[in-house]
């Protein structure tokens, strides 16, 4: 007797959507950080997920809100991911701060970050502040390890936290693209000692 076909037709459960959301989302933002904004269409989409355009724009009736829910959705999980980050070359807090900070906006991802913050040639102004605001934690951290070696002056160390972040962004924008592991050690270990000295003098100057 053949065996009887049990799959179940009709629409999906809440659990099967949401891994529907998540799997979109994770396209479209790949699809970006291959090649930028350009490269995200409904048509790729469609065909790589085996979805109808019509399902994507009942989700998403714009471009630009599809793109806004990936970059909403990886936001969050990267500064998680990255909250996490603490295996540095370097004992001082603050060096340590910089080599991972600069390693992750050297990664695909971060240079994707990058070009949003540049704003996509003012496309996307709001996400650049999104992403700007993501970062806030990042300077709030680095305010912390600045006070605990010596900047008793809270806005002194947020204002150098901030300088110093702004900089790391900077580095990052700077680079062409990364395409291995390597290539972002080599950018490193070039920058690093550079951007020490920028920090120290930071550092010097507010405490005056």
């Amino acid at each position: 007797m053949a065996r009887e076909n049990t799959a179940r037709t009709g629409r999906p459960t809440t659990q099967e959507a949401v891994a529907i959301e998540e799997r979109l989302l994770r396209r479209v933002w790949q699809l970006y950080v291959d090649g930028g904004f350009a490269n995200v269409s409904y048509d790729a989409i469609a065909a790589m997920e085996r979805m109808s355009k019509r399902t994507i724009y009942t989700r998403y009736p714009s471009k630009e809100a599809l793109f806004r829910g990936a970059l909403e959705r990886r936001l969050e999980r990267w500064i998680s991911e990255n909250r996490l980050s603490s295996d540095s070359r370097f004992q001082d807090p603050v060096q340590a701060f910089a080599e991972l900070s600069l390693g992750v906006l050297l990664t695909p991802d971060g240079i994707a970050m990058s070009r949003i913050l540049r704003g996509e040639d003012g496309r996307f102004a709001d996400l650049a502040e999104r992403v700007r605001s993501g970062l806030r934690w990042a300077i709030a951290r680095l305010a912390q390890l600045l006070t605990a070696q010596g900047m008793t002056d809270h806005n002194d160390a947020q204002d150098t936290a901030n300088s110093i972040v702004d900089m790391l962004i900077g580095c990052a924008m700077c680079t062409g693209a990364i395409s291995n592991e390597k290539e972002r050690s080599d950018y490193l270990d070039a920058q690093l000692p550079r951007i020490f000295k920028a920090i120290e003098r930071l550092a010097r100057t507010s405490r005056g």
